[in-house]
């Protein structure tokens, strides 16, 4: 069929399914001709043959070079998804922000923002590596080890901590008229829900009156646990590797007891006898009153 350039259609069978115009053919307005051959489609796949993304040529066996699409921000901004000529590096950008850089190269899967492609990558035995941030979980979130027999009633490793805290003396009864402490601190380690704290105190100047009984030795970063069982389970041991100043029975361990917030110093006279408290009374009111200790328990 044809349509005729003065006007009219002429055609005839079998030639109907076609369509031929003498002249310009225009569509409000607008001309259409050229059209080539872009597209034909069997029964399973549309095959493209010429045209043009972004003014990049696709068909044949080129592939696609710099091909960009469009992506919105949550904000609505309109931003671009990138590949390189080979097809194995993907950029996402939108205007004013970094950009995610995705690229594979040897067999890894590489991430990078801001114009760095590799800033950590998925390795060809599925590690994730980071090279140059950290893995940040989020608060109650961890590695999880559940995959590993076990039966334990936990295996998640949600908590690393470490930092610094200040050991304080205290009377169990009353409280001192005055301390001066001299070169006081500590340190401890974090570790799931087991901490390690370790630390050095001594006084410079003290007066006892007001206080009695044990000496404690409070300030902890955190709390002790309470027993899940008997009252032993909820003890936790260090030891003392360094004493100086005291006038009366020197101190050679600590413990402490679930629940507590502070432990108490210790001392064993003999080879028979079981250890007991270091009282107030065995404080040097003119000394130092030095220990350096560890001490493990449960949080």
């Amino acid at each position: 069929m044809t349509i005729k350039q003065q006007g009219g259609i002429f055609g005839r069978n079998p030639t109907f399914n076609n369509v031929d115009v003498e002249g310009t053919l225009t569509v409000n307005g607008e001309p259409i001709s050229d059209f080539g051959t872009m597209a034909q489609q069997d029964a399973n796949n549309v095959n493209i043959d010429g045209g043009s993304i972004d003014n990049v040529t696709i068909g044949g066996s080129t592939a696609a070079i710099a091909v960009t699409s469009k992506l919105l921000t949550s904000t609505g901004t309109a931003g671009n998804i990138q590949t390189d000529s080979a097809g194995n590096r993907i950029s996402m950008t939108r205007p004013g922000a970094n950009y995610l850089v995705a690229s594979t190269s040897g067999g890894t899967l590489n991430f990078g923002t801001n114009g760095v492609d590799t800033q950590a990558y998925i390795d060809t035995s599925g590690n994730l590596n980071c090279l140059t941030g950290n893995v940040v979980m989020a608060n109650g979130k961890g590695i999880d080890f559940s995959a590993t027999s076990g039966t334990g009633t936990s295996e998640l490793f949600d908590d690393y901590e470490e930092g610094t805290w200040t050991p304080t003396y205290a009377p169990s009864t009353g409280s001192f008229t005055s301390i001066t402490y001299g070169n006081t601190g500590g340190v401890y380690t974090k570790i799931g829900n087991i901490c390690i704290v370790s630390g050095y105190i001594s006084t410079s100047a003290l007066d006892t009156t007001g206080g009695s009984g044990a000496i404690k030795v409070g300030g902890l970063p955190y709390g002790i646990a309470g027993s899940s069982g008997g009252t032993r389970d909820a003890w936790r041991g260090g030891s003392i590797g360094y004493s100086a100043g005291w006038s009366g029975e020197r101190p050679s361990s600590v413990f402490a007891s679930g629940g507590a917030s502070d432990f108490r110093i210790m001392y064993r006279s003999n080879a028979t006898s079981d250890s007991s408290y270091v009282l107030v009374a065995d404080m040097d009111t003119s000394g130092s009153n030095e220990i350096a200790f560890t001490l493990t328990y449960r949080v």
